[in-house]
């Protein structure tokens, strides 16, 4: 699990999923399910919106583990189809 803090108004966010993106992609790994978006501090704790604390968790998997595990799977049923 990779995460990264998002400081600032919602509208934003945006911005901040871009940051990690090309980090996740360049370290070879791949996201391997939801994104959860764990709000600390929202408009509910604070009046301004640049005040807001929101943190991205992200699931990720080494991408040569999964291309092995999807590799597996063809094998697999390869070998099934000619029996």
């Amino acid at each position: 699990m990779e995460f990264i803090v998002h400081n600032g108004s919602f509208s934003k966010i945006g911005k901040t999923y871009n940051v990690i993106s090309p980090w996740i992609e360049k370290n070879s790994y791949k996201i391997s399910g939801a994104v959860r978006e764990i709000y600390h501090k929202g408009k509910w704790a604070a009046n301004n919106p640049q005040e807001y604390i929101t943190e991205l968790q992200f699931p990720l998997i080494y991408f040569i583990t999964s291309f092995i595990e999807d590799l597996i799977t063809k094998i697999k049923k390869y070998l099934c189809w000619h029996r």
